[in-house]
């Protein structure tokens, strides 16, 4: 043991004669065979010196090398700074050496490095040792492994942050309770939820904070009792620090201890304040939608009357269309024979009579012609097809509609160069017109001033305008002005007949009819078709084929269903959850959501003979500026008259 071997433990404690234990034992190898035993690592060193190279390891225990994977003969008179490693906590280091070097006990928790440099941590206690007469010789370190135990509290630890950040961050309230009704623990979406601060919540009763006693918490007479059940989900009203009442909904399961003796209460705290207004408002909607349903059946009732007068007045058409051929042929020899005498010199009381004859003649004539055009066959397939070359159109009846105006009257025609073709046959085109400078000459007077324009008009369509600077229309006059027989000039001037017939005629050619006026600031009326070189679904309707097809891809069943029956009213073939639509289909109506431009501008590209209605509020993203946006927050008013326009607009007529 080269001196500093376990024979130096002789020294541990007062010296005892050779057999005063008994057994020829002495104190020092008992308490060497006790170290043995001991689970505790143990570890001796000299006192003398304390600087390196000391102090010297004059012993260790079993324990020591089980813990360390160093044995003794290996560590006797080295020093245990070979223990130490990079983790080493130098400040707790330095708190051990100031003890020994004042001779006095001293705990501290270290890393430490075992025989194979693999860490554990320890709880180092150090005892100096004296000899018989006090002198300071030797230095006890008793080590425990507290690895596993630091591992453990660790894992504790984290638990406890987990659960802590788990409750903390929660958009549920959370409210613990002990069965007096004291509030022991409140989350901080609680306190959020109800604006207070943790102490005020504390301070509060559990019982306080529910509105409605019935829905207050009442734990059961007997604590002990294992079989009662938590209590039942509730909605309730919560009161908040401001005097805010919010509605919750509280989850709430009963605390019990180990014996299932129950110490309180855990309640989730839920805000369904929003809900409880989507609810009322989707009670209103529906409400609102029960409204408009009635309001839309009241008007298909009106136009089912409207249809029942339609169908009379189709009679009476083509009726008159009869009359109007034969009293035509007696009219055209009668206003010869009044042009005849009109040159021949008469007396100047039969000028006034003749005059007043050639007036009733050419009222007779304006009504023929007019009731004709009204008796116009909407089923005339030859006419859909029919296209209009609007250069050489002007120019044949040019002169017939210089005639049309009352002396003093200017008309011009401006049609630019190069105009396409219109979807119109030309005599439904030169019906329209003729009726629509009759009205624009008899609003201007001698003096006024009449235009006939055209222009393209969009991708696909063209606009032959009439424009004056008469006197203009109210709105009333404006809302009523194409319904059949409305006028606004006396009967003896007028059949009434002018707008409705230029109607008829733009809804057979597939457009529609715009009116743009205002009193004292003149009148356009504007005739909309398509342009003949953009194939459209009124060629296949005009070819026989079946009605155009229309895709419906919505979410909203309820939306959806609505859009079918408009679409069908409309003239459409419809089919559901189209996301790609055949390529026989001609309208699209998709949700404008996120990735819905896509499919919207797939689906159009560059066709003139497609429509595309996108339903909702597009976010910022939307990017397919040719779809119609149809906002449907304010009801499905807008849905209605979005599909109507794209009917119009694409040549369909009702069935």
């Amino acid at each position: 043991m080269d001196g500093r071997g376990v024979g130096g433990l002789a020294s541990i404690g007062p010296e005892q004669p050779q057999g005063a234990l008994g057994g020829g034992l002495s104190i020092a190898n008992l308490i060497r065979d006790a170290a043995a035993y001991a689970h505790d690592a143990f570890m001796v060193c000299q006192a003398d010196p304390l600087d390196f190279p000391g102090p010297y390891i004059i012993y260790v225990n079993p324990a020591f090398e089980r813990l360390t994977g160093w044995k003794l003969h290996e560590v006797l008179g080295k020093n245990p700074r070979m223990f130490q490693g990079p983790k080493t906590d130098r400040a707790a280091l330095r708190r051990l050496r100031e003890a020994m070097d004042a001779g006095r006990s001293c705990v501290v928790e270290l890393v430490n490095y075992r025989r194979d440099r693999s860490e554990f941590e320890l709880e180092l206690s150090v005892f100096p040792l004296h000899d018989s007469c006090g002198k300071l010789t030797h230095f006890l370190s008793v080590q425990r492994d507290i690895t596993l135990e630091k591992r453990a509290l660790a894992s504790i630890a984290a638990s406890e942050e987990r659960y802590r950040s788990l409750v903390q961050t929660i958009p549920h309230g959370i409210k613990e309770c002990d069965v007096h009704g004291r509030v022991t623990f409140a989350n901080d979406a609680l306190l959020r939820m109800l604006g207070m601060e943790r102490s005020e919540l504390l301070a509060a009763g559990a019982a306080e904070l529910v509105v409605d006693p019935a829905h207050r918490l009442v734990f059961p007479a007997d604590l002990r009792d294992r079989s009662a059940p938590n209590p039942a989900s509730v909605q309730a009203e919560m009161r908040a620090k401001d005097g805010r009442l919010i509605d919750v909904q509280i989850d709430r399961t009963y605390k019990r201890d180990a014996e299932g003796v129950i110490t309180g209460c855990v309640s989730v705290i839920t805000d369904i304040s929003a809900r409880k207004k989507a609810e009322a408002a989707l009670v209103e909607y529906q409400q609102r939608l029960e409204s408009l349903v009635a309001q839309r059946t009241a008007e298909l009732e009106r136009s089912f009357e409207r249809v029942r007068l339609t169908d009379r007045l189709a009679s009476i058409g083509t009726l008159a269309a009869g009359l109007g051929h034969d009293i035509s042929n007696l009219l055209f020899p009668m206003r010869c024979r009044v042009d005849r005498l009109t040159a021949m010199k008469l007396p100047d009381d039969c000028a006034e009579d003749l005059a007043g004859l050639r007036t009733a003649l050419d009222l007779m004539w304006n009504l023929t012609q007019g009731l004709r055009l009204f008796a116009l066959d909407p089923e005339d397939r030859a006419a859909l097809n029919d296209r209009t070359d609007l250069a050489v159109w002007a120019h044949e009846v040019g002169p017939l509609l210089m005639k049309s105006v009352k002396g003093g009257t200017r008309l011009s025609i401006e049609l630019p160069e190069g105009l396409p073709p219109a979807r119109i046959a030309p005599h439904q085109l030169s019906q329209a017109v003729l009726n629509l400078v009759v009205n624009a000459g008899e609003a201007v007077g001698p003096k006024g001033r009449v235009r006939l324009w055209a222009e393209t008009h969009g991708r696909d369509r063209i606009r032959v305008a009439v424009t004056d600077d008469g006197v203009g229309m109210t709105p009333e006059v404006r809302r009523q002005a194409m319904d059949p027989f409305f006028t606004t000039k006396p009967r003896s001037l007028s059949t009434g007949l002018g707008l409705s017939i230029v109607h008829r005629i733009a809804s057979l050619a597939g457009g529609e009819v715009e009116i743009e006026s205002a009193p004292g600031a003149g009148t356009t009326v504007s005739l909309l078709v398509r342009r003949a070189d953009a194939a459209g679904p009124a060629a296949t309707a005009a070819s026989g084929g079946r009605r155009p097809l229309a895709c419906i891809d919505l979410a909203d069943r309820r939306i959806a269903a609505y859009t079918t029956e408009l679409l069908r009213s409309a003239g459409f073939r419809t089919v559901a959850s189209a996301r790609e639509p055949t390529a026989e289909a001609v309208l699209l109506v998709i949700r404008a959501g996120p990735g819905d431009d896509v499919s919207a501008n797939a689906f159009l590209d560059g066709r003139t003979d497609r429509r595309v209605l996108a339903v909702g509020r597009p976010d910022g993203a939307w990017n397919a500026p040719e779809a119609k946006i149809v906002d449907d927050s304010g009801g499905l008013e807008g849905l209605r008259t979005a599909v109507q326009e794209a009917a119009r607009s694409l040549g369909v007529t009702p069935p």
